[in-house]
């Protein structure tokens, strides 16, 4: 079961109490986080180290490396080979690696050439890298002219890892050939393991993008392992909204449906909010879109990436036109319009657009050449600018300036690409009057055209430099800066940034003196710029993820990292994380520098790193430079202990029947740890089902402090319980499902520990096939509690009970299960009355109660996490509350819990339910905590539950606070609270307000605004609007999801106008 937090908005909390004075990490111990995917590209070489433990891979066109751990598969570090000083865009072929005897250098040779334009290079050299595999450096330690090279053969072979990287056959007749072309790998050298790249070509589908790495096949018995990694989410490009908020990021690489669908395939855009770390709605395209320009920040357009006189080729096979461009609602991701497209279209205003005909990139005989504008009145492409122009069939790039006053159009004198030059010309962009042209005789094409901020120059980029013409004085000439391939031009005030996809680099130039600046060490650059109205630099690179550079100092900001499934990871330089992958997903692990072999998992520093909401905060922080006031300090490595003990799930049997199983966990001593071996060195045992908790060492009432000594009393497992070997032995019994889900049929069984600074041990993980077992009936139980009434009684709400009433009757029917509910709301008339049966099902009961207490909840919890739990339902009887319909529960069943009333929060920012036994005086800025429910209470009752399935609603005030206060981190951390429960139990939980913020009741619905989006519009008799997908069925996650989405147009719903201000 994953876990899921929902939010029905995003603030959080500024201010964060430190937990401890700390000085910042020594920058010999900050922490890296390593990515675990493969290099892009793949592997083009490789090398065994002497004791056979560890490979070294390295790839040319990327200059990636990677080392990876033979008996876990894990890769320990990621580096890249630097480019030689003035040699930006020259192309790598790797010919071979050695590691030295003594185990310390990875040698790795090849040869290098300058890249020119496509298919031509130039100066070939010799080059020989060294890896210091002690402090994992990367040093060029030769590089000689060769002259007499065939530099074809640098292409052909990073057009053989491209095909096996893309599993596109496009350059070569079979990918068995593309193979050949590579390098042969080593045999281990103790002789165990021979060596082969994945995938193999035979066991692939056509257009499977599989998983890659390296086959290791046992050379005495034939066995094999994997050491398999997927590839990053691919992105071709991406563009920032005008506001720089939104960015737009595309790719191709989704099948459309073969031959049904024409054998196109889908273009896949995601769009990602800068600011919260959120993604919109996916976006699929059927076709070939790569290009996106926004009109603003609700709207963009994607059109095909156009290609040079593409249909200008003899004999060349008719492609048909451009396909039609796309507007797109960057909101809900909802194609809007579709227009007749041309090469090269670009936006002028939000309904205007420039191109050039169809046959100028395009073999379409029907088409047209020349410059053409789009007509909105008349929904026609009509002939523009100077009659040269509209005729022209060798416009080469079009640019809008930053105003859309004024056109830049370039045109080559003659159709072969290495003869003639090019023409610029600047047009009047409402008129199409030429205002000016120039030959740009040094080229003979162009990478790509753009105008500075203030449209008085023009930046043109080829043959490997950058040229700027002062158009308005005629000015021509080369700045001090170059480029190849290049794809950012980009100008902000005295700032100047350039790169390009065969770069190794960004280059920076003072604009206003032409002096270059140091360059920024981020390759194969796709796109970037500078932000709007922050002192901001980003660039996105497909191997490197986006980035973020402060343009103050040109520190490094943020690094974001995408994933397949809307999946990010983003980075800060000191090693705070933020990621909605989940961590048993292991797309990332941690490298310490002081230990260079030792890779830790996913969670290691979780407690200390893992900061959810950073992205937003680190950016806001930065930019108003107050991150340490923001930010608690991080508790320096030096004073961590990071040996862990090493857990293993060894069996898994049947319990007493076949719906129970008893898994038995070992714990042993970290190796070489050198500690007393009298003292404790294992804490907290955790074992879980499908990635939900089953069994936990009982401990004291402090098991889940967060004062480390007293958590390390309440959580050490005794040394005396060791064995001779070091080795402590726990056994569990735990409840399966019974249905014929194959999560059920096969359950997963992870275990884990921790260390005495509660740096979490590697997860073991045991699948375990369950026997044949007669299938329990699913039960769905329903806990709606709402309190209108209180004994301060100005603190009385309206609706409270109204809500659970509501909540309680659109649950009354849920597929698949037996309704059990208990709608429990308050009378305060002092004396408990039992209400009327909102159904026929005895199975739904209504109770009243004259008010509600913490123990109240407490009890009806315990009875779902109790055999019998006979005291509590004495307690509930006497209160007049009926809780027959209440049972344990088990992994079949649906847990929700929905609470409507007050809610308050402290000055640490802890959330606390406000029961009607808080006593509260007006005079008193807090209220007496024995009527108070805390968030940790919550989670410490829900947490004994074994539901298969568990949501928890609050509609209260100041109710996000339960989930944005900080400490909130849904994560394997050890800590108290709701975080700890959404990762431990796989809760999904769903909040009203903002932190600092009150809940709404409104008069003319009679329900606070939460529970009736919920219960009154998303789920009702009817059906509901949660049905995203129209199949007549509402999930749970689809349920949540539209209130999410919902409730923040709600105010402004004309249904609702009489609303309190009242939790």
């Amino acid at each position: 079961m994953s876990f899921l937090v929902l939010l029905t908005s995003c603030n959080l909390f500024d201010e964060l109490e430190a937990v401890a004075e700390y000085g910042p990490t020594p920058v010999d111990l900050q922490p890296k986080i390593v990515l675990q995917s493969l290099p892009t590209k793949g592997i083009e070489v490789a090398a065994w180290t002497p004791n056979s433990d560890y490979i070294i891979t390295a790839v040319g066109p990327t200059r990636s490396i990677a080392i990876w751990e033979v008996e876990t598969g894990h890769i320990i570090d990621r580096l890249r080979m630097p480019a030689e000083p003035g040699r930006t865009g020259a192309l790598l072929r790797l010919s071979g690696m050695e590691v030295t005897p003594d185990g310390n250098t990875a040698v790795i040779e090849g040869l290098s050439a300058r890249y020119v334009r496509e298919g031509e290079y130039v100066d070939p050299r010799t080059m020989r890298y060294e890896l210091d595999l002690k402090t994992h450096t990367v040093t060029i330690a030769a590089s000689d002219p060769e002259p007499g090279v065939d530099l074809q053969e640098i292409e052909l072979a990073a057009d053989a890892l491209e095909a096996i990287f893309e599993n596109d056959e496009e350059e070569f007749d079979t990918l068995d050939e593309a193979f050949d072309e590579l390098p042969s790998l080593p045999d281990s050298p103790d002789g165990t393991w021979t060596l082969t790249r994945l995938p193999v070509p035979t066991e692939l589908e056509e257009d499977e993008i599989p998983e890659g790495g390296l086959l290791l096949v046992n050379t005495v018995d034939g066995s094999e392992r994997e050491l398999l990694h997927s590839p990053m989410q691919k992105y071709d490009a991406a563009t920032l909204s005008p506001t720089g908020r939104w960015l737009a990021m595309t790719n191709d690489k989704l099948d459309g449906g073969g031959d049904e669908e024409g054998g196109l395939e889908y273009s896949i855009i995601e769009i990602y909010d800068i600011q919260t770390a959120a993604f919109e709605p996916q976006v699929r395209i059927l076709g070939d879109y790569s290009h996106i320009q926004w009109l603003s920040d609700d709207h963009f357009v994607v059109t095909e990436t156009s290609v040079r006189h593409d249909g200008m080729r003899d004999g060349a096979p008719d492609t048909g036109p451009p396909p039609d461009a796309v507007i797109v609602n960057a909101r809900g991701g909802e194609i809007e319009l579709r227009i007749e497209a041309r090469c090269y279209m670009l936006a002028v205003a939000e309904e205007t657009f420039v191109g050039a005909g169809a046959k100028t990139c395009r073999a379409f005989p029907q088409g047209s050449y020349g410059l053409q504008k789009f007509d909105v009145e008349t929904d026609e492409w009509v002939g523009f600018g100077p009659s040269e122009l509209q005729e022209n069939p060798l416009i080469d790039l079009i640019a809008v300036s930053p105003d859309g006053s004024l056109l830049a159009v370039t045109e080559a004198t003659s159709a072969d690409i290495d003869d003639g030059a090019l023409v610029g010309h600047i047009i009047d962009a409402a008129t199409g009057e030429l205002l000016i042209s120039r030959v740009f005789e040094e080229l003979s094409f162009s990478d790509m055209i753009a105008f500075s901020r203030d449209g008085e120059d023009l930046f043109v980029s080829g043959n490997g430099q950058i040229f700027r013409w002062k158009f308005e004085s005629d000015e021509w000439g080369p700045m001090a800066i170059s480029s190849l391939d290049t794809t950012l031009l980009h100008q902000h005030g005295d700032l100047f940034a350039v790169a390009g996809e065969a770069d190794d680099a960004i280059g920076l130039l003072d604009f206003a003196s032409g002096k270059s600046l140091p360059s920024l060490h981020f390759g194969n650059v796709s796109s970037g710029g500078f932000f709007p109205d922050k002192p901001l630099f980003w660039a996105f690179s497909a191997e490197e993820g986006l980035r973020l550079w402060d343009t103050r100092d040109w520190s490094v900001v943020l690094t974001t990292f995408f994933f397949d499934h809307q999946g990010f990871l983003a980075v800060t330089p000191d090693g705070r994380y933020d990621s909605n992958v989940h961590p048993y997903d292991a797309r990332f692990r941690w490298l310490v520098p002081d230990q260079p072999n030792v890779s830790l998992n996913p969670d290691a520093f979780s407690r200390d790193y893992y900061t959810p909401g950073l992205t937003e905060r680190w950016i806001d922080c930065t930019v108003d430079d107050d991150c340490d006031s923001a930010f608690a300090p991080i508790k320096p490595l030096a004073f961590l202990n990071r040996d862990l003990p090493k857990v293993e799930i060894v069996d898994v049997v049947p319990g007493e029947s076949a719906s129970e199983a008893i898994v038995t966990v070992e714990i042993s001593r970290p190796q070489g740890s050198g500690t007393d071996e009298s003292l404790p060195w294992a804490y907290d045992p955790r074992v879980f089902r499908n990635h939900q908790l089953v069994f936990r060492q009982s401990g004291s009432a402090n098991q889940d402090g967060d004062d480390l000594l007293e958590w390390r009393h309440s959580n050490a497992l005794a040394s005396e319980d060791a064995d001779e070997t070091g080795t402590i032995r726990l056994t569990s019994v735990v409840s399966l499902g019974t249905s014929d889900r194959p999560e059920d049929q096969v359950p997963v069984f992870t275990a884990y520990a921790f260390n005495e600074d509660r740096i979490k041990s590697e997860t073991a993980f045991l699948d375990y096939t369950r026997p044949e077992v007669e299938p329990r009936t699913p039960r769905a139980f329903v806990i709606a509690i709402g309190i209108d009434h209180y004994q301060e009684p100005r603190l009385n709400l309206n609706f409270a009970g109204n809500d659970a009433t509501l909540m309680a009757e659109s649950l009354g029917q849920i597929p698949g299960h037996e309704i059990r509910t208990l709608s429990l709301r308050t009378t305060g008339t002092g004396a408990d009355t039992a209400l009327a049966d909102p159904g026929a099902d005895t199975g739904r009961v209504a109770s009243a109660s004259a008010f509600i207490s913490p123990a109240i909840i407490s009890d009806i919890l315990a009875i779902l996490s109790q055999p019998q739990a006979p005291e509590a339902r004495l307690r509930l009887s006497a209160l007049g509350i009926d809780a027959s319909m209440l049972e344990q529960a088990t992994p079949d069943d649906l847990v929700i819990l929905s609470y409507a009333g007050h809610g308050w929060t402290d000055s640490r920012g802890e959330f606390y339910l406000v029961t009607s036994d808080a006593v509260w005086s007006e005079d008193e800025g807090a209220p007496d905590e024995g009527g108070l429910v805390s968030s940790v209470d919550l989670a410490n009752w829900m947490s004994a539950i074994d539901a298969g399935t568990m949501a928890l609603i609050i509609d209260a005030c100041h109710s996000a606070a339960s989930v944005e206060n900080g400490s909130f981190k849904p994560g394997p951390l050890g800590d108290p609270g709701l975080g700890q429960l959404a990762f431990d139990n796989g809760v999904l939980i769903l909040t009203a307000t903002q932190a600092d913020d009150v809940a709404l009741e409104d008069a003319n619905l009679n329900h606070g605004l939460l529970t009736y989006v919920l219960a009154g519009e998303g789920l009702n008799s009817e059906g509901g609007e949660a049905d995203y997908d129209r199949d007549k069925q509402i999930t749970l996650t689809e349920w949540l999801d539209y209130a999410v989405e919902r409730l923040p147009a709600m105010q402004s719903d004309p249904r609702v106008g009489g609303w309190q201000r009242g939790r």
